[in-house]
């Protein structure tokens, strides 16, 4: 029992100075990611409009990069929906041609101004699926060997060498490659077409081993995405696509493929994990300060590959190349230096030459064709 000089004393605390103040909750990981979701909401409530990532608004710029960051995370959507009054967690649709990633096609890599792919131009010789290309004999072959054995030879020598395929555009007459092992030349190639909305063309295919194909540009390009090369001599007519570019074109950023220098062993010791992401400043002045960044992996980073882009929405050419890489994207909870837990975006676990020709297939338009099968490393004609 307290004395009554002491009850007296509790009783005349009229400003409560002998209260007890209430200890506050330690907030969560969940609690800061529903806060700064809220912060967007009310941006849209006032503005009418999501916050946009690109502004010079350093406050609105902070939440677009945000919503971004969320957005492209299928467990933060998941865990914020509850407070998603205004409906700011739909997915980005991902661009469905290549016209949604070109900006206006200022490059004209759209343009047709010959007509030779509307279909009105189609020979009515091919009007039907039914047809099947088949290897035969070929009768005039002897015209052809000589030109095999020169380029077996000038492969022993080094004057040639194989580079990867990377696109479709590359099938053009007088062009060999190497396919399943045998080396073929495409001694034909007739008028371009559209069938389905998709260009091809009848082709002449001689083989090495004395026997001809009549095959079409999009069959022969399905056999050699499956780690099929060209042979190039010195001069590669396909080496620098973007020679065209001049003063009046607009460089749009740079798409950026790195690789992790983190000792985190659950990161170490996974082969073939790359970032890929864009950036409208230098890569560089990007990653600056990794070490400290979970979007990072909290740790140093390597420059594996830039890839300037000219009149293009950059943000679109990239969500288009995580759409392709989507099954393969890496998916595991990691610890940031004050122990919150997160999970990466734009890191996934893909071999460096296809990711390489994953952008070139985007910059030419073939990509919208193809998805990218994790189980066999392979790109796929959906």
């Amino acid at each position: 029992m307290i004395s009554k000089k002491l009850k007296a004393l509790f009783d005349d605390d009229d400003m409560g100075l002998l209260n007890t103040p209430k200890r506050t909750k330690p907030q969560t990981s969940s609690d800061r990611l529903e806060a700064s979701f809220i912060e967007i909401v009310d941006f849209y409530i006032e503005n009418g409009r999501i916050p946009v990532a690109g502004t010079a608004d350093m406050s609105e710029r902070k939440l677009g990069v945000r919503l971004r960051g969320i957005l492209a995370d299928d467990e933060k959507i998941e865990a914020l929906k509850h407070l998603d009054t205004q409906n700011l967690l739909q997915p980005e649709k991902p661009p469905e041609s290549i016209k949604d990633v070109l900006q206006g096609d200022e490059l004209g890599i759209l343009d047709d101004p010959t007509g030779i792919l509307t279909i009105k131009n189609v020979p009515k010789v091919i009007k039907t699926a039914e047809y099947k290309a088949r290897q035969r004999p070929c009768k005039d072959f002897d015209k052809f060997e000589p030109l095999f054995k020169d380029v077996q030879a000038k492969l022993r020598s080094g004057q040639m060498h194989m580079k990867r395929f990377m696109t479709e555009q590359q099938i053009t007459k007088g062009e060999f490659f190497v396919l399943r092992g045998q080396i073929v030349y495409v001694a034909e190639r007739g008028t371009d077409y559209r069938k389905h909305g998709k260009r091809d063309a009848r082709l002449r295919v001689i083989y090495e081993n004395g026997t001809e194909s009549d095959l079409l540009s999009r069959a022969l390009a399905r056999g050699l995405y499956r780690g099929g090369s060209r042979i190039v001599g010195e001069i590669d007519l396909f080496a620098d696509e973007r020679e065209d570019i001049g003063s009046e074109d607009k460089e749009s950023g740079h798409i950026y493929i790195l690789s992790s220098l983190s000792d985190e062993p659950r990161v170490a010791n996974i082969s073939n994990l790359y970032k890929i992401g864009f950036s409208t400043t230098s890569v560089e002045q990007r990653i600056k300060s990794a070490s400290n960044d979970p979007t990072y992996l909290m740790a140093p980073v390597k420059v594996v590959a830039t890839y300037k882009a000219y009149n293009m929405d950059t943000h679109k050419f990239e969500h288009l190349l995580h759409r392709v890489l989507s099954g393969s994207k890496l998916n595991i909870t990691l610890t940031d230096k004050q122990g919150h837990d997160y999970i990466p975006t734009e890191w996934f676990v893909v071999p460096l030459d296809i990711i390489d020709q994953i952008v070139h297939m985007i910059s030419t338009g073939d990509i919208v064709n193809y998805t990218y099968d994790p189980s066999t490393r392979e790109l796929k004609e959906i």
